[in-house]
């Protein structure tokens, strides 16, 4: 079973949602709301907001029994995913059943599934695998913990699928976008709304793409709601950070450096949108070609040597930002090395954080039009320690990779670095001082590994979870994804996530510069990149793929409530399993 911890939503909404924010609709992981930018986000399920423990609490009866002799439940609400769903006759999906709590969070639970109309629907008992019979309307039912939910099932035989296509960050509709299947095609009308007829039965895949571009096309791969919302994403999802940080950083609060050490140092800015959705590269500027002690060292732009190169620039998101930083001595002959990946750097680095410094610096804005020039002094030194505990890496891995966690501070600019570890088991992570970093609202762990070691292109699994009482707990990771294939002449494609993975979003492209979104669902599987969208080379193909859990939902009911949105698919992952990869078509 998943087991979630309150209060990450409540915190990621501090960077997403602002006075003046209204809700918009109802989906099956809870109100999204429309804030004064116009970003929409989804707020979380339940009754408390869930962060992630990734526990496996192995079940047990959370019940009592109360003076008249009624069971009573420890747990708030039990809730059923999707919730309400229009399928065909003949098709299939499984239902999912969790328990809300204020205190103890989310939790997936051992329920007893029935049907209210033995006609209409069958339903295995103890996985929840519905299978529509007839046309008509019936109600899953789910048991558990002395609690009871339902959700409405709608079965239709006539192979109608509605999509609506909606702006992917305004939640706005696209009148005019086509859709498609196989050849049939159809154009939205003004409220994004459109119609096409499928095999009944089938899960159907469908494309959606606005002519004349401005928004990444999309196929869904393996739908079986017959009522779709389908958010685009705009172009500059894939085009980076528009903002530009840069400035000086100023060592005069470092200890001094001996005859063979420099000062060193590094600065970033902060999460402004979900970290379990960053890439290793994300990490880093692009690299900087320097003069060290006479020899050419490429750096990246955000790193900085006293003397060598004193000033950093770093790209970052337009509106609210924070920085941090921290410099101190390493041996010259380190950095002279250079840093192959990720890894090596934050390595290098982690060896000798007890003699670093650290600075942050909130209530800042990044705009693309003008650069934001902010000097950084790093003088707080890493004088706390958070204790973590690391579940053993999940298969896949090769068994000497080591975990970067992060520790992070929550505030209106996002998620701000503020100490940093690495290893395996339990660790004892070096925290800046407590005066560095006055005003927050949380801290949080960020787990991640990957296959070969970070920054070195293999599969990847994060995982973010709440720092208690200065400890933190990472019980269980996902699987990384495995077996991605494409052959460009029967366009076929395969690959493999983690099975409890809530869904897949997949972005694939091509050396031509063309590029489509994915969503597909988790486990193994295999499908065809449909034709009827915007072409799409499969030669050579860059693949990013994310697979995302989230405490409450399924395929179908992200796919039904628009929750593949960028902004609500992160604010509400708790745990995520990603590849970025260079993939040839066979």
């Amino acid at each position: 079973m998943r087991l979630s911890r309150p209060s990450l939503l409540a915190l990621l909404a501090v960077v997403a949602c602002k006075d003046g924010d209204s809700v918009v609709f109802d989906t099956d992981t809870g109100p999204s709301v429309i804030g004064e930018s116009g970003i929409f986000t989804d707020s979380g399920g339940g009754d408390s907001d869930s962060g992630d423990s990734g526990a496996d609490s192995g079940g047990g009866d959370d019940t009592s029994v109360d003076d008249t002799g009624e069971v009573v439940s420890d747990w708030d609400s039990l809730r059923l995913s999707p919730s309400l769903i229009r399928v065909d006759v003949g098709a299939t999906f499984t239902a999912r059943a969790v328990l809300f709590d204020d205190v103890m969070g989310s939790q997936d639970a051992a329920a007893v599934f029935a049907v209210s109309d033995a006609a209409v629907l069958s339903v295995d008992a103890a996985t929840g695998l519905v299978t529509a019979l007839a046309e008509g309307s019936a109600f899953v039912t789910a048991d558990a913990e002395g609690l009871h939910a339902e959700a409405l099932v709608a079965v239709q035989a006539d192979g109608a699928l509605t999509i609506t296509v909606v702006d992917g960050l305004t939640g706005a509709p696209i009148p005019g976008a086509k859709v498609s299947y196989d050849t049939t095609r159809a154009t939205a009308d003004a409220d994004g709304r459109a119609t096409l007829t499928v095999p009944v039965g089938v899960p159907a895949d469908v494309s959606v793409w606005v002519e004349g571009g401005g928004y990444i096309p999309l196929s869904v791969l393996g739908a079986v709601p017959r009522e779709l919302t389908l958010p685009l994403r705009p172009d500059s999802e894939e085009a980076g950070p528009a903002a530009t940080v840069g400035g000086e950083v100023l060592f005069d609060a470092c200890p001094e450096a001996d005859w063979d050490e420099a000062i060193v140092g590094i600065v970033g800015p902060s999460f402004q949108r979900a970290p379990l959705f960053i890439n290793a590269e994300d990490l880093l500027a692009e690299d900087r070609l320097i003069k060290f002690y006479g020899v050419d060292v490429s750096i990246p732009a955000n790193l900085v040597v006293q003397g060598g190169a004193e000033t950093y620039e770093t790209p970052a998101h337009e509106g609210d930002v924070a920085l941090w930083g921290f410099a101190g001595p390493m041996p010259i002959s380190e950095i002279s090395a250079g840093f192959a990946d990720v890894g090596q750097a934050f390595g290098a680095v982690l060896g000798h954080l007890d003699n670093f410094r650290f600075q942050a610096l909130s209530g800042l804005s990044a705009s693309a039009s003008i650069a934001l020039d902010q000097a950084v002094r790093p003088e707080f030194g890493f004088d706390q320690e958070v204790v973590v505990e690391l579940a053993e890496l999940p298969e896949g891995f090769l068994g000497n990779e080591d975990v970067l966690v992060m520790l992070l501070e929550v505030s209106e600019a996002g998620m701000t670095l503020t100490g940093l570890g690495q290893g395996t088991g339990t660790l004892s992570v070096s925290r800046a001082a407590a005066e560095a970093w006055p005003v927050s609202d949380g801290l949080y762990v960020l787990a991640w590994a990957e296959v070969g070691g970070l920054g070195t292109g293999g599969g990847s699994v994060m995982a973010l979870v709440p720092v208690e009482a200065g400890f933190a707990t990472v019980s269980d990771w996902m699987t990384p994804p495995t077996g991605a294939e494409l052959d460009g002449a029967s366009r076929s494609l395969s690959l493999t996530t983690d099975a409890r993975a809530s869904g897949a979003r997949l972005y694939l492209k091509g050396n031509d510069g063309s590029d489509r979104d994915f969503l597909l669902p988790s486990g193994a599987f295999t499908g065809v990149v449909p034709k009827e969208a915007p072409k799409l080379n499969l030669g050579r193909t860059r693949w990013d793929l994310i697979a995302v859990e989230t405490p409450a939902d399924t395929y179908e009911s992200l796919l039904i409530g628009g929750g593949f949105a960028p902004l609500s698919l992160e604010a509400n992952t708790t745990r995520s399993a990603g590849l970025d990869a260079t993939i040839s078509g066979s």
